[in-house]
């Protein structure tokens, strides 16, 4: 037996398989995801352990929701705009972060199994929270702050205060935050928007504007073959549209219909809207004919043969002047239209004049043009002439202006024929009628006796 102390290390050496042993034990309580929450908890629960619940779940909530907000974002810039787009391709999006996919928010989408708005909602509500509000963003991701309410500031301080300076919107933050937890959701929006407005003075016209840009009518099918009419406008028009209606409702009402006021009121902005009682053509059109300035030439017209002048007939100084082709119809030159055409019922006709490269000269009506073709140059009656018959069209642009309308030339005036002078009559002396001579009486002695 030795007298000295000592230690030994003894060491075993198992070979390791990576396969799962057949012996190893089982987990006697797995995982059951699709069981209730509610049967891993005691079954009988008194009032303060299910109210202490509740709070534990809307902590859970918030930071679920901090996490879902995180998880955009790592989404959004995994999903980046490609630098080069094609013509066609991918591009970059209108909304959610800059430099992002266009399809970023179909993605959202599909993962979540919501409509594409939902998912661009809540696109923009990260952005605002990770880039703008870090402060609520971190109080939403321990609990102090709700969901609710976080997405209520990020509403407030996301579009309407894009341009607003970044250290405006952090102190509107700073001075929200604290008191937020205590506030309605409603009453947090208006101490947000309040604040914002006490800081940026132009803020109030830039949300004013964004929301008149918003302005819209949709309809919301609500079940029982009847659907909601809703019409986003300003609150003086809405208001006015609203008296309007509620008037001519409570006449009929006063004239004895029986129907409920509410009934009427549907009735009457129903037929202001769609007017039954006017007589409307079911299609109507706005119809603009192009026509080139060179294509005007009556020799391009197969009516242009058979031109031929008037002659003396005609009164006044377009007599020879004054052509047309036979048949009646005014050359398509001289103001008509081929095939007779003519302004829809109810619609419009234009005619849009251009040059040889396709540029608008003018822009005149049917009877405008037949107007002017009637009377043609005032200044050159007898011979061919390029003055301009209508203003060019729109104003001209900066240092090349609009070339004037001419009329074209192709068809030479002759000489003027010679008229028969006309019988001079000796004015009339006005006043009083001249009298009627009175028949001269002879006697009968100075009769003439027959022969």
């Amino acid at each position: 037996m030795s007298s000295g102390g000592g230690f030994a290390v003894g060491v075993t050496v198992v070979p390791v398989d990576q396969a799962p042993s057949p012996w190893e034990l089982a987990d006697p309580e797995p995982a059951r995801w699709d069981d209730p929450l509610g049967e891993l908890l005691p079954s009988r629960r008194t009032a303060a352990e299910a109210a202490a619940l509740l709070q534990q779940i809307t902590v859970a909530e918030s930071r679920l929701a901090a996490l879902k907000v995180e998880l955009v974002m790592d989404r959004a810039a995994a999903r980046p705009a490609p630098d080069d787009p094609r013509p066609g391709g991918e591009g970059a999006a209108e909304v959610g972060p800059e430099g992002t996919s266009e399809f970023l928010p179909d993605e959202l989408a599909m993962i979540q199994n919501c409509s594409r708005a939902a998912a661009v909602t809540l696109l923009e509500q990260s952005e605002t929270l990770v880039v703008r509000l870090p402060a609520t963003r971190a109080a939403l991701a321990v609990g102090r702050l709700d969901w609710p309410r976080a997405r209520a500031m990020a509403a407030e301080l996301g579009r309407p205060a894009d341009q607003s300076d970044p250290a405006i919107v952090a102190a509107v933050e700073a001075a929200v935050l604290p008191g937020a937890g205590e506030l309605g959701v409603h009453r947090l929006r208006e101490v947000v928007r309040a604040e914002l407005l006490a800081r940026d003075a132009t803020a109030a016209d830039r949300r004013r504007e964004q929301a008149r840009r918003g302005a819209d009518v949709t309809v919301r099918p609500v079940g029982d073959g009847m659907s909601e009419l809703s019409m986003l406008l300003p609150h003086p028009e809405a208001v006015a549209c609203r008296d309007a209606v509620d008037q001519h409702a409570r006449a009929a009402k006063h004239a004895g219909d029986p129907r409920p006021i509410g009934m009427l009121r549907a009735g009457v902005a129903a037929d202001l809207m769609l007017r039954p009682w006017q007589d409307r053509p079911p299609v109507t059109a706005h119809l603009t004919v192009t026509a080139p300035l060179h294509a005007l030439i009556p020799g391009r017209f197969p009516a242009a043969r058979g031109i031929h002048r008037t002659g003396a007939g005609r009164r006044g100084r377009r007599g020879a002047d004054h052509r047309r082709p036979r048949g009646g119809t005014a050359h398509p030159a001289r103001g008509g239209l081929p095939g007779g055409l003519r302004a829809p019922a109810g619609g419009i006709l234009d005619i849009a004049i251009t040059d040889a490269t396709g540029a608008l000269l003018a822009l005149t009506g049917r009877a405008e043009l037949q107007r002017l073709a009637r009377r043609g140059c005032p200044d050159h009656l007898d011979a061919p002439c390029s003055c301009p018959l209508l203003p060019p069209a729109g104003p001209a642009r900066p240092g090349r202006p609009l070339p004037p309308l001419r009329r074209p030339a192709a068809l030479p005036r002759g000489p003027r024929p010679e008229l028969p002078a006309p019988r001079l009559h000796r004015p009339r002396r006005l006043g009083r009628p001249r009298p009627r001579r009175r028949p001269r009486h002879r006697r009968p002695d100075q009769l003439r006796q027959p022969g």
